[in-house]
């Protein structure tokens, strides 16, 4: 394996890492949001409640309406029916002609709140602009903007960071694994092959040939070897691959499942077990995609396990 190309499940670690980090940064995202939307709202309302008491303290103890407070309008009519108003905006005056209470108007195109009480001096409505209002909630607004796309921001770089050296022991110890199997891989692969050669020359001896119980024990002695040398071979290949370069071959596998049942027998009637396949000859064949070598050691496993937990006398059916 290259030691400058990562390995698949080192890219795979990698985007677990960075699907975790950017999961977090939206979670942290979503909290920051909530935090600065609350904070806003309680700003409105806290906001809100101030104008409506300065508007009832205005209006409440106001004795004309010559001198109002900065941003506020004062129109008062007198016990005698007299009106007057601290300006002649339209829509002022008219306010002493309606309900008692706050209520919402336009003057000159602004937004303005009211409160209208009648007092001993007569009715009186207290009018504030609440343009000043709505431009310092626009800068918090903007303001609590910039501070969540910081927090952002800081979040997904620290997240980040974080996940990177958390998973960095990980991709190590698959990096190790990875070269482990490699290795052992290299090193059995010479003794199976003079092993495999030593079954060969053991089965062309004459005395073997001419007996046929020795000789089926030496070809299955052959066939053994034979599929461990592909096993080792396989596990080298995939220490050595890259995701999507595995191979991708047609395998039958009704052939492939009836070949290790017979490759078990000798074991199963060792055990006590009964081992056979029941795989109609007229569904073959059955094909698949992938590594004839993988699903062999796959299907071998599953036999195996069947058999060395059977009890003498039982019975193990590949089907």
């Amino acid at each position: 394996m290259s030691s400058g190309t990562p390995s698949a499940d080192i890219r795979v670690v990698h985007r677990a890492g960075r699907t975790a980090a950017i999961q977090a940064a939206a979670a942290l995202a979503l909290v920051l949001l909530i935090v600065g939307g609350v904070g806003f709202a309680v700003d409105v309302r806290m906001q809100n409640r101030q104008i409506d008491t300065q508007l009832v303290t205005v209006a409440t103890t106001a004795d004309d309406v010559t001198d109002p407070p900065p941003g506020t309008i004062l129109a008062m009519r007198g016990a005698d029916g007299g009106v007057s108003a601290s300006t002649h905006a339209d829509g002022v005056t008219e306010l002493l002609s309606g309900p008692a209470g706050f209520t919402e108007l336009q003057i000159d195109g602004r937004d303005h709140r009211a409160y209208v009480v009648d007092t001993a001096r007569g009715r009186v409505a207290a009018v504030m602009d609440l343009e000043p209002y709505r431009t310092s909630r626009k800068r918090l607004l903007a303001s609590l903007g910039i501070a969540e796309l910081a927090g952002i921001l800081a979040s997904v770089a620290v997240v980040a960071m974080l996940t990177r050296r958390s998973i960095r022991p990980l991709a190590q110890a698959l990096a190790l694994q990875r070269r482990f199997v490699a290795d052992a891989s290299h090193e059995l692969r010479a003794p199976l092959t003079v092993l495999h050669t030593r079954a060969q020359l053991l089965a062309r001896r004459p005395d073997v040939r001419d007996t046929p119980d020795l000789a089926a024990q030496v070809a299955a002695l052959m066939s053994d070897t034979h599929a461990l040398g592909e096993v080792v071979e396989d596990l080298l290949a995939s220490a050595a691959m890259s995701e999507g370069a595995m191979p991708r071959e047609r395998i039958d596998l009704a052939a492939l499942a009836t070949r290790v049942t017979t490759d078990f027998a000798g074991l199963a009637d060792a055990a006590g077990v009964t081992l056979q396949a029941e795989i109609p000859s007229s569904t073959w064949p059955i094909e698949i995609l992938g590594s004839a070598t993988a699903v062999r050691r796959a299907v071998a496993a599953l036999v195996d396990n069947a058999v060395s937990h059977g009890h003498p006398g039982g019975r193990v059916t590949v089907r």
